[in-house]
């Protein structure tokens, strides 16, 4: 019988003689031995493409804890895993993506306001028209409006009277990483119920973007409020609301917003 020693050298001896890339795992028609990779399942042998597959697990580590700027330093990685040739269905992912951040209203003021407004639940967004540009080479977008819109509320930039806005774009695969499904698999915040989980798209690449915009109606309400000093405006009331809004986010704003059920309370309110 062999010694557990001669077992594990002849083991080793088998896996060195049987390397496989990143690419590899990305082209295997299911996505198993890549997750299992990620959490941990690396061959216990010294190899350079051991080295390579340990360097692709903790870049993953990393953008998952990872915020803003600190997340340059995994995007030579992943931009090597997108380079991959066939690549299987869940090593990318096509579709329309949502991103969810807080604006200025400096910011804000600049969208090309299209006039419409879009309902979500018990929410009003104006609609707009825009580009994105993001000064990293990476960033998380989601498959779902949810995500997105539990993010543009958080304001993680600190940003003063924040508004929630949500960008809308249709994804490529050549341009996205991994599918949400398999994301949420290697990620701690795809995990749990429904409304705790998060869903993730890895979009690759930094080029500008045209995009839909939303913008929350809710927050262009509240800066109205906040930034008043009288409430009394009798029969002025309409265009004291609507001049407010020209006054913070310009006239196109104003002239979508004065569509909604939000601009009619106002009215009301200071009237």
């Amino acid at each position: 019988m062999k010694s557990y020693h001669k077992l594990s050298e002849e083991l080793s001896e088998a896996v060195q003689k049987n390397p496989y890339t990143i690419c590899d795992l990305l082209s295997n028609p299911k996505p198993n031995k890549f997750i299992n990779m990620i959490k941990g399942d690396i061959p216990d042998v010294s190899a350079k493409w051991v080295k390579k597959l340990e360097k692709i697990q903790e870049a993953f580590g990393d953008w998952f804890e990872a915020q803003g700027g600190r997340k340059i330093q995994m995007t030579n990685i992943f931009n090597e895993m997108v380079a991959c040739k066939n690549r299987a269905p869940w090593a990318s992912w096509s579709g329309k993506g949502y991103r969810g951040v807080s604006r200025s209203t400096a910011m804000v003021s600049k969208y090309d306001f299209t006039g419409e407004i879009k309902r979500v639940g018990k929410n009003e967004w104006l609609v707009a028209k825009g580009t994105y540009k993001s000064r990293y080479e990476a960033q998380s977008w989601s498959d779902e409006w949810r995500t997105a819109e539990s993010f543009s509320d958080s304001n993680m930039s600190d940003v003063e009277n924040p508004i929630s806005v949500i960008f809308e774009v249709n994804l490529k695969s050549s341009d996205t990483l991994l599918s949400p499904d398999v994301i949420k698999q290697i990620s701690i915040y795809g995990k749990g119920g429904v409304g705790n989980r998060e869903r993730e798209v890895i979009r690759v690449g930094n080029a500008p973007l045209p995009v839909t915009v939303y913008v929350k109606v809710g927050n262009i309400e509240d800066i109205i409020v906040l930034n008043s000093s009288t409430r009394t405006m009798g029969n002025k009331a309409k265009m004291y609301v609507y001049n407010r809004v020209v006054s913070r986010l310009g006239v196109k704003c104003a002239d979508a917003f004065a569509k909604t059920k939000a601009f009619k309370q106002l009215v009301k309110d200071f009237t």
